[in-house]
């Protein structure tokens, strides 16, 4: 029986071009704003392996990849083997790119020390990991061609069985440490309930991956112990493209909230006036219940959690000693017209007492002290 072809280049056609919309609004937003950073390339490279590997199975499908040796010409095999090779060997790589530029965005957004260490450790380990599954894949046969050429004379391959279980339950436990870590520091936030729930939602998308991961886990063991190769081999390449798609995914939507404040404002200036406090919360950036933050490489607003833990970034034109020890979310009114009534102090102009009330300074100032500092304080 062969293989639904149609329903496998209609899933993987519709994945692909959500993945490549998804990359293309996260790339083209961050170079219009000139933040273009080490993740994005990585995630660009990723993508070109994602696109490639896509091909690759197309291409298996076309040359009747599935269907049997009975139906199978056997001018094919030679290619199916070479392209099966190429295919296995290149997604592990392709896996840790995705994974190593989720790990960079963390690092931008959640400076904490506990955070730096474990997403330092696991780019170490994907680097690793994909080293190691890659080139054990590609090496299993020598020589290299004996893979799909059983003709020649010495070729020597290793079983795959064990290999193939490592390399697959090793990709499903990064992925759920990978996905699965921003939940921590997302839902400490000081937003609503349901603010939280958004971002832990946008973040952990690729979550969906596990899925994909365990079901081609079931593929393979149902695989080896029927030796039906043909059988389960055209959906465990769709799942293997289908990760991908779904990790760059991932990978851009955190980048995208100017997609998700256009929505918002579309669809709730259909309420009318009423629902003017609803709709300023989602498309105001500074607003204090906006459930997304801007994300531009080293620069970018600060996401403050209800423990005083600071989760912020830096801004390019200050160096790393000239920040304040929190940032509390943009420039806030307050503190602009504090910073102008200290360098009308420091002038020598008055001061009313009404206007230090009017921001609560009248509270934390000392009229005598400050007097003495420099302070002309005028009671009216």
């Amino acid at each position: 029986m062969a293989p639904n072809y149609g329903l496998f280049y209609g899933v993987g056609i519709t994945t692909l071009c959500i993945a490549v919309i998804c990359f293309t609004l996260r790339l083209s937003n961050r170079f219009i704003k000139r933040v273009i950073s080490f993740d994005d390339f990585v995630l660009l490279t990723a993508a070109c392996f994602s696109i490639s590997m896509t091909a690759m199975v197309w291409r298996l499908y076309h040359l009747g990849y599935g269907m049997g040796a009975d139906l199978t010409p056997v001018e094919n095999n030679y290619p199916i083997g070479r392209i099966s090779l190429a295919l296995f060997s290149m997604f592990p790589m392709c896996y840790s790119m995705i994974r190593i530029s989720i790990l960079l965005t963390y690092l931008k957004l959640f400076p904490s020390q506990t955070n730096r260490w474990l997403c330092w450790a696991l780019c170490g380990l994907q680097i690793v990991y994909s080293l190691w599954a890659g080139l054990t894949t590609l090496l299993q046969c020598k020589p290299i061609n004996s893979y799909w050429n059983k003709t020649m004379e010495g070729w020597e391959c290793n079983k795959p069985r064990n290999q193939d279980f490592a390399i697959l339950t090793l990709n499903s436990c990064f992925d759920l440490i990978v996905y699965i870590w921003p939940a921590q520091y997302l839902y400490k936030l000081n937003l609503p309930l349901k603010s939280r729930l958004e971002l832990i939602v946008a973040f952990s998308i690729g979550v969906v991956n596990l899925g994909l991961s365990f079901a081609r886990l079931s593929l393979l063991v149902t695989m080896y112990s029927t030796e039906e190769w043909m059988r389960y081999g055209p959906p465990g390449v769709l799942i293997i493209i289908l990760e991908s798609h779904v990790g760059i995914i991932c990978a851009s939507l955190p980048y995208l909230r100017f997609v998700y404040e256009l929505v918002s404002t579309i669809y709730l200036s259909a309420y009318g006036s009423t629902k003017e406090p609803t709709k300023a919360q989602h498309s105001d950036p500074n607003h204090p219940q906006h459930p997304f933050v801007e994300l531009e490489g080293r620069s970018g607003g600060g996401i403050q959690r209800k423990t005083d833990i600071e989760i912020s970034t830096f801004r390019e034109e200050l160096s790393e000693e000239d920040l304040p020890a929190t940032i509390y979310g943009g420039r806030n009114r307050a503190m602009e017209e504090q910073m102008r009534r200290d360098e009308r102090a420091w002038r020598g102009e008055e001061i009313s007492l009404d206007e230090m009330h009017s921001t609560g300074l009248s509270e934390r100032v000392n009229p005598v002290r400050e007097k003495e500092k420099g302070w002309k304080v005028v009671v009216r």
